[in-house]
């Protein structure tokens, strides 16, 4: 055995020998006590919040109109719109605690948490609009107009990096909660006990752009060509990246309860270890375009060739990964009672054979003692694309009375893409490690895509519609859930021992029958069916019935034998049962000892 349960085992025997001789010194009685005893709230709370926020609003808007009433020279409209938008967020967001709470009292509350938040948001709204509207008056047969354009070009192509990270770490995070009753009957109240770490981290993409654009042309007479252009542009790239980790590592949660002729109830005890990481990466994007063609050509005269064509392309990418990894080492509960001549009716004492001493520890029991140890881990990645793409054309032309109608020629193009990429990747890991109780990992993975697009021709000549929408997609959800865990009974008690002070073996009185699995002395503290643990080589030990004490008081043999017996017992239940939560509990007794 190592120097920390040695160390470990020595703090506890002292403990109770110090409890003994103080019962069997002489003393006064205390007044009875039926209070809770002394309450403790304490919390150390560690915290780290991280934001990372950009938030962009574009809008554009150009209107033109040209009027020619008499056939003049050739009208020209451009309109170019370009909103280019990049944005990169980036938040971390750590959190560190080791952190001790030691409390003295019946009623004691107690939480360590950590907790960190990292939130990277990028949000933008682009709205590019145009109007273009062309007249052209009559011109004489000896000099038909000059030719009527329009070109109307819009571009959004956005950029957006969402990149979230947040980190909780807990070390040896500690409650200790110590009840010494000597002399002194009453009833202790609940003790409340808990080690949190959280973590969290949100990854977020939204970006929203509307293209509009309208084109008007009316020429009457014999006039020149009419041509309308729209090209419009908006390519989307979004990356969101979302990564917690939560660790905890070797968390403790002790209730020692000692009681020394002190008849009463022990409070409920609810013990807890929680570590939780939680990430989300989501991408949204919404792209809506719209394109508006009318050429006109009145009169009888002699016309040129009218030209509509519009082009919309809203290619969009979206990659979206998100980690989750909780990691619990060595969570520790221990709810640790020890009664002293327990049977006693009142503070003189019962007048027992020796010094009955009743160790137990209650783990599982579902009354008395709620003991939890939870891992969870989730993590869940989401696209969500919508595009939405119209065009409309419309040409009329009038007779020049040649074999085509609508003169020259006339022609009406358009062309819609709108490819899509989506990537999305969840990875959730939740590790137990020498714990018990639950451990859960969930990993979720999703991508929407929603295309619709509408083309409309109306007119005599050639038309030509082109409509492309592939879309990719790629996912993998992966969700780890390990554990490695140790049971400390469960169902009932995990060690329970009563034995005198002259001797190490069950007095008669006490030994477990198939009719009462329960030895008398426990009876009236026990809440649920346990079982017994008997100490190795019990057998060989002196029978308490060959050595009497007086019916009070005690002798140094006795406290000698008390100490031998402790001796041959708790190494073996250390070195089996416990031996991660004894080292904690002496690391804690050596920090308090030292000054300050």
């Amino acid at each position: 055995m190592g120097e920390g349960p040695t160390r470990c085992f020595a703090l506890l025997a002292c403990t109770v020998l110090l409890a003994i001789c103080t019962g069997l010194a002489p003393g006064t009685a205390a007044a009875d006590s039926t209070d809770p005893g002394s309450g403790a709230e304490q919390t150390s709370s560690s915290s780290a919040s991280s934001s990372a926020q950009n938030d962009n609003t574009t809008t554009q808007n150009a209107t033109v109109t040209q009027s020619n009433g008499d056939g003049g020279g050739g009208q020209s409209q451009t309109v170019v719109q370009n909103a280019p938008t990049q944005q990169t967020a980036t938040s971390s967001s750590t959190s560190t605690q080791s952190t001790t709470n030691v409390a003295s009292g019946g009623n004691a509350t107690q939480h360590n948490d950590a907790s960190a938040v990292g939130s990277a948001t990028n949000e933008n709204s682009t709205d590019q609009s145009s109007t273009q509207q062309q007249s052209g008056g009559y011109a004489a047969p000896t000099a038909p107009a000059s030719g009527q354009s329009q070109t109307s070009s819009q571009s959004a192509p956005v950029t957006q990096k969402g990149n979230a990270e947040a980190t909780s770490t807990q070390v040896a995070p500690t409650n200790v909660n110590v009840v010494i009753r000597i002399d002194s009957p009453g009833n202790d109240g609940p003790v409340t006990q808990s080690n949190t770490s959280t973590a969290a981290a949100v990854g977020d993409n939204s970006n929203a752009t509307t293209q509009d654009a309208a084109q008007n042309q009316t020429g009457g007479g014999p006039s020149g060509d009419q041509s309308q252009s729209a090209d419009q542009s908006a390519p989307t790239s979004q990356s969101a990246d979302a990564s917690a980790i939560s660790t905890q590592t070797a968390p403790l949660n002790a209730n020692i309860v000692i009681r020394n002729k002190s008849p009463g109830d022990t409070g409920s005890v609810s013990q807890t270890n929680s570590s939780q990481a939680t990430a989300q990466a989501a991408n949204d994007n919404a792209v809506s375009q719209s394109a508006t063609q009318t050429q006109t050509l009145e009169g009888d005269g002699s016309s040129g060739g009218q030209s509509q064509s519009v082009s919309q392309s809203a290619p969009t990418t979206q990659n979206a990964n998100a980690t989750a990894i909780s990691t619990q080492t060595a969570p520790t509960n221990a709810s640790i009672s020890i009664v002293i001549d327990g049977a006693a009716p009142d503070p003189a004492g019962s007048g027992v054979l020796g010094t009955l001493i009743q160790i137990w520890i209650p783990l599982g029991d579902q009354q008395a003692a709620t003991q939890t140890n939870t891992s969870s881990a989730t993590a869940s990645a989401e696209n969500t694309n919508q595009v939405t793409q119209s065009a409309t054309q419309v040409q009329s032309g009038g007779s020049d009375g040649g074999s085509q109608v609508g003169g020259v020629g006339q022609s009406q193009t358009i062309e819609q893409s709108a490819p899509t990429t989506q990537t999305a990747n969840a990875q959730a890991a939740s590790e137990q490690a020498a714990g018990s109780d639950s451990s859960s990992a969930t990993a979720t993975h999703q991508s929407l895509n929603q295309t619709a697009q509408s083309a409309q021709q109306a007119g005599p000549g050639t038309q030509h519609i082109e409509q492309t929408a592939p879309s990719t997609q790629s996912g993998a959800a992966t969700a780890t859930r390990g554990t490695s865990t140790r049971d400390l009974g469960r169902d009932g008690w995990s060690l329970a021992s009563s034995f005198r002070a002259r001797g190490a073996q069950w007095a008669a009185a006490d030994r477990p029958s198939a009719e009462s699995p329960t030895p008398p002395s426990l009876q009236s503290h026990s809440r649920t069916p346990h079982r017994r643990v008997p100490f190795p080589d019990s057998e060989k030990m002196p029978n308490a019935s060959l050595g009497g004490a007086p019916p009070t008081g005690g002798s140094p043999g006795a406290f000698a034998m008390l100490l031998l017996a402790f001796a041959l017992t708790t190494p073996w239940w250390v070195r089996r049962r416990l031996p991660s939560a004894l080292r904690r509990l002496m690391a804690v007794v050596s920090r308090l000892e030292r000054p300050g």
